[in-house]
């Protein structure tokens, strides 16, 4: 398989040589790929995904946000190789929810106007490494207002689903 996915990553095939495989705990690229294929790799000693959401608070926010998805069509939930739990739609992310020691954390895809009015408001923060595409991540030191999350989550559900999943939410969208 490694080898499969050096020639995808060489050829180009796999965008600028850089993607994230599901389920897998490495970001692949063509330096990581020939550190993979000489058994190099230090600091990672399984290739096992790892668990996601595992603190009681942040299974009580799974769990609540499971809720709000699943009124959403076509959404599938995968944990990702840094033990994410990731909502997507046809493939696209629009929910992103891990944990940094016992802390649950919670970021969604947004616009930048929609970004820079949350930032404002306070309870929001720029999500690191994807938060220049509009992401924002909830301060969950504080109390969270489930509606109004409700409400982004179905945001950036339609920021990500295709125009006919958006009309199925949204008829007059």
């Amino acid at each position: 398989m490694v080898q499969l996915l050096a020639a995808s990553c060489l050829a180009g095939t796999a965008g600028e040589g850089l993607f994230f495989m599901q389920r897998a705990p490495l970001c692949y690229n063509r330096d990581n790929i020939e550190r993979l294929q000489e058994g190099m790799w230090k600091g990672h000693d399984s290739m096992e995904p790892r668990e996601g959401m595992i603190s009681p608070e942040g299974l009580e926010m799974l769990k609540r946000v499971r809720r709000i998805c699943s009124t959403l069509p076509e959404v599938e939930e995968i944990i990702d190789g840094f033990g994410h739990n990731t909502f997507k739609v046809k493939g696209k992310s629009f929910v992103i929810m891990g944990e940094h020691g016992k802390v649950p954390g919670l970021s969604f895809k947004s616009d930048r106007e929609t970004q820079d009015i949350l930032l404002q408001q306070g309870g929001f923060v720029k999500t690191p490494y994807i938060g220049h595409h509009g992401w924002v991540s909830v301060k969950t030191d504080e109390p969270l207002d489930w509606d109004e999350l409700g409400d982004l989550i179905e945001e950036a559900y339609l920021r990500a689903a295709p125009k006919r999943l958006v009309k199925q939410v949204k008829p007059q969208a």
